[in-house]
């Protein structure tokens, strides 16, 4: 079998699609010998932040001298993304080794289990914690897929659950309420276990209140125990002070964009507290390296400076809310110009409403895929709150239309759906 080819079966089983339970997952792992059984893991989940949470803790541990897994989804250019070890992605020949080994085992679920087909992200999933046991990781930061009390994820004892914050993101399968999803996603904290969160609206403190009193668990709320402040900020990050209580960490820098970054920062920080509590060693020192080496691509990302070309996966409401408020706070006097693209299912007339009364001029275009949203759709929305709209499906094409139009000191946005934004990075990377 060649890459390729590993890659062509891995993505075969989307046409399974979404389908939330744990027995699949504890079948196909039992096939494996249970591989995350012997993991040390760092659970992370949460509506909006947990890509770049996981990332910190990655690099923080990584930078102590740890060898640190690193499972991530979805992946923004390059499947190795997901599966890494120490920054470097699995290698070609893993992942065909492991689809070699599992194909059968996947098969044989299929056949035999009332349970049914295991899905692409299950199969992902259970290849990424063979590979780390494979590996002898010293520690793994696993970010949940959707949800929690039945993601794929969720088969693993962690060290501490992360649950960064609940909001309006998948509410079709999590539930109508912001108590549903927050019970969802309350499903990864464990009996005895360690929770930190930096959830800040009241229903869904009360419900992650409720199930850790239930499962005798410690929970810390990085809103309540917790303070930062954002000191200084350029274009190549941001320097930050957080106090907690145990401690003060002054002038950590940032190299990510956005005052959310902070609050993201200030739970990675809860997070290192709770493993040192457990006995494991993270110097001060690691703590500054480590977050000083954080990459997260496609989050805010600035890709040129005249004119100056920003990139950023805000594809949900509390995504959009964090992307506008930094487009004001540090950029509201350059002429903007939008180029987005969403996926069909999320809430697009409502990240309208909230974005384009911003941008003097809007180009909409449509990430790949069958999920992608139309552009006339959008155009109706985007034309109640702009004049300047226009259409232009291909990605590549939009962004060149968008530099072409721009001045050197405009500002060109480029923000929605992960797999638009993947198009339009190639564009300025290839």
């Amino acid at each position: 079998m060649e890459y390729q080819e590993a890659l062509d079966y891995i993505h075969s089983l989307f046409r399974f699609g979404v389908d939330l339970g744990l027995e699949r997952m504890e079948q196909l792992l039992e096939k494996l010998n249970n591989p995350h059984k012997d993991l040390k893991v760092i659970h992370v989940g949460g509506t909006n932040g947990k890509g770049s949470v996981a990332t910190m803790m990655s690099q923080i541990l990584q930078v102590q001298g740890y060898r640190v897994g690193l499972f991530i989804s979805p992946h923004l250019q390059h499947f190795q993304e997901r599966i890494m070890i120490n920054g470097c992605g699995i290698e070609e020949k893993m992942v065909v080794e492991l689809v070699e080994k599992i194909r059968p085992m996947v098969e044989d679920c299929a056949l035999k289990s009332s349970a049914g087909q295991p899905t692409e992200f299950e199969v992902v999933t259970a290849m990424a914690l063979a590979y780390f046991a494979m590996k002898k990781v010293d520690y793994v930061v696993l970010e949940v897929g959707l949800g929690g009390r039945l993601d794929a994820t969720n088969v693993v004892e962690p060290l501490v659950s992360v649950i960064t914050n609940v909001g309006h993101d998948h509410m079709d399968r999590l539930g109508e309420t912001i108590s549903k999803v927050a019970f969802e996603k309350a499903g990864i904290i464990k009996e005895n276990g360690y929770c930190v969160t930096a959830s800040h609206l009241q229903e869904a403190q009360y419900v992650l209140q409720r199930v850790c009193q239930e499962r005798h668990a410690r929970l810390i709320n990085v809103n309540q125990d917790y303070l930062w402040e954002g000191l200084e900020a350029t274009l190549k990050g941001q320097n930050i002070h957080i106090r907690s209580p145990k401690r003060e960490y002054q002038d950590i820098f940032l190299p990510l964009l956005g005052n959310h970054q902070q609050i993201n920062a200030a739970v990675a920080i809860a997070v290192v507290e709770v493993l040192q509590e457990q006995g494991i060693k993270i110097s001060h020192e690691s703590i500054n390296r480590g977050m000083a080496q954080v990459k997260w691509p496609g989050r805010m990302e600035v890709m040129q400076e005249q004119p100056l070309v920003i990139l950023d996966g805000a594809h949900n409401i509390e995504g959009v809310q964090a992307l506008v408020k930094t487009l004001k706070d540090n950029f509201k006097d350059k002429r903007l110009i939008f180029v987005a693209g969403f996926l069909k299912d999320k809430d697009i007339e409502e990240m309208m409403r909230m974005t384009m009364p911003l941008a003097d001029q809007v180009i909409l275009t449509m990430p790949s895929g069958h999920r992608a949203a139309g552009t006339d759709e959008m155009k109706a929305y985007a034309l109640k709150y702009v004049k300047d709209v226009v259409s232009e499906p291909d990605v590549g094409k939009a962004v060149e239309k968008a530099l072409q139009q721009a001045k050197v000191e405009d500002l060109v946005c480029v923000f929605g759906s992960l797999y638009m934004i993947a198009d339009a990075r190639n564009y300025f990377i290839k």
